[in-house]
């Protein structure tokens, strides 16, 4: 029975094929679209099958499986007529393979001959009726079944051409992409896309279409390329894209598919070839970010942007990094070493250099000190002589100050000398004028008489 399966599938090498494995190991993990064939016991009425395709999907052995997307399942519909027509066709067989010991005549040997090659071809036929059911795995990460409906050896050529053709009509296989779908659908891991992940990713999605071959990416990326959607560049050890294509003609076995080799989006393709007709001589460097502070054994990233003339950005060129009081790596990355206090990063390329420096402490917070109650001067005292041309000097300059905040005293001494005496009508005068100013309670008048 197997072997009759085997060779209606191999009429036509359209589609790797697995013939009815035992386990997940037995199917390659590889980016390669594989029918996988299960035996006939098998079929779209087992409820054991859909489990066991989608475990094989998405294992293999012990390992979860990479290219999930790149296996078809090739499903009988119903096992019952396949069996029974296989059986006929072995009983036929073993009738013309024991003639001699049965005694049959020569017509009737002719006729167990006939019957032979008419039950292979009813067999071979029926090979075509029964495994017209599809296993596809899907986003739901579930395996759905496909029925193609009833077919027969007249549909195609061979049973492998006709599920490639029923897939593309299905959408579920092709062999053209467009371009511009891989720049709706871009890793949004980095802005290089390696090749070798672009290919990945339409063998182990079924987010992505599923493609015929690998050489329909490198289609996609010839095309992409030439058409200016987007670059295709590898990656030098000076840091520059070498390989470049971009907006040119390219033909497909310059593309390999490959971790060193990426596609790159139109705007970055776009200022590699500015930056290649720019000036390309370093005229300034700047490092970031400045006077770092950092702790013992503490790492920290620095970043050199070199700069031409113009105050255009250059990142064609390889920066090399120097550092007093630690260690650099050539990426930038620098690590203080234990002693040191400070440290100083330099940064050059075509003799021009760069310098930030910083500190490295433990930052352990000191004991506060104890602070001095803070002395405050809670009261003035003013005494002295003011000339009678100051008094009123004195009271805008000094004594308004005061006037409205806390309590301002003035307690006067007054005392006034005259030769020839003085009138008792001034002293009437100022007792009236401190009666009319309210202080005549507070100002007391001491006369002092002398002898002419």
């Amino acid at each position: 029975m197997e072997e009759t399966i085997k060779n209606v599938f191999d009429q036509s090498p359209s589609l790797e094929r697995v013939y009815f494995p035992k386990c997940s190991g037995d199917i390659m993990d590889r980016p390669v679209v594989t029918l996988v064939v299960l035996p006939p016991s098998m079929d779209a009425l087992n409820a054991e099958t859909q489990r066991c395709a989608l475990q094989c999907t998405k294992y293999h052995g012990k390992s979860g499986r990479t290219y999930k997307s790149s296996l078809i399942w090739a499903i009988a519909s119903n096992a019952g007529p396949l069996t029974e027509t296989i059986r006929d066709y072995l009983a036929w067989c073993e009738i013309r393979d024991d003639t001699d010991t049965l005694n049959l005549d020569d017509a009737q040997k002719r006729q167990a001959r006939e019957y032979v090659e008419t039950s292979k071809r009813q067999m071979k036929e029926q090979v075509w009726e029964s495994y017209n059911v599809l296993g596809l795995y899907t986003p739901d990460d579930t395996i759905r079944l496909e029925n193609l409906g009833r077919i027969n050896s007249s549909a195609s050529t061979s049973i492998t051409k006709f599920i490639t053709h029923k897939l593309k009509e299905l959408d579920q296989l092709t062999d053209t992409v467009n371009p511009n779908y891989l720049v709706r659908n871009w890793s949004p891991i980095s802005q290089e896309w390696s090749t070798r992940q672009v290919r990945d990713a339409f063998f182990a999605s079924p987010r992505f279409p599923r493609v015929i071959s690998q050489e329909v990416i490198k289609r996609t990326i010839v095309r992409g390329v030439s058409d200016g959607v987007f670059g295709y560049a590898g990656v030098n050890p000076l840091n520059r894209y070498e390989p470049f294509y971009f907006n040119q003609p390219m033909s497909i076995l310059e593309v390999e598919i490959s971790d060193d080799t990426s596609i790159i989006p139109r705007e970055v393709a776009e200022s590699v070839i500015q930056e290649k007709e720019m000036d390309t001589t370093v005229a300034r460097i700047e490092v970031r970010p400045p006077e770092t502070p950092l702790k013992p054994g503490q790492k920290q990233e620095f970043r050199a942007t070199l700069y031409n003339a113009e105050n255009q950005t250059i990142s064609s060129k390889k920066v090399c990094w120097k550092a007093i009081g630690g260690e650099i790596t050539e990426n930038g990355v620098f690590e203080p070493e234990s002693g040191y206090t400070s440290f100083g990063i330099t940064a050059s390329c075509d003799d021009v250099t760069a310098t930030v420096t910083g500190t490295v402490s433990d930052n352990k917070e000191k004991e506060p000190e104890e602070m001095e109650p803070e002395k405050i001067i809670t009261s003035l005292e003013l005494s002295g002589e003011i000339p009678h041309r100051q008094w009123a000097n004195f009271y805008r300059r000094v004594l308004s100050r005061f006037s409205n905040e806390g309590r301002l005293t003035v307690n006067l001494e007054i005392e006034i000398e005259h030769p020839d005496g003085i009138p008792l009508e001034k002293i009437e005068d100022v007792r009236v004028a401190l009666r009319e100013l309210g202080l005549n309670q507070g100002f007391h008048l001491k006369e002092r008489h002398s002898e002419r």
